[in-house]
């Protein structure tokens, strides 16, 4: 059921753990139109997450 797809990809996009991007990637081609839209938000979420946290260890690593 497409509710229940796109509810997880919800879920998935707060556990704010980059690695679940992978888990996204089949949804993004979905029938439903809604969680494929979802899944994509989800994406670009975890992505942006990602970007940040390579930012602060980079930062992080010129201090010393």
């Amino acid at each position: 059921d497409s509710s229940v797809r796109a509810a997880a990809v919800h879920s998935i996009s707060l556990r704010n753990d980059p690695a679940l991007k992978k888990e996204l990637e089949p949804l993004l081609q979905d029938d439903n139109e809604p969680v494929r839209l979802r899944a994509a938000a989800g994406y670009l979420r975890l992505s942006a997450i990602e970007s940040g946290a390579r930012m602060k260890a980079g930062a992080q690593g010129q201090k010393k």
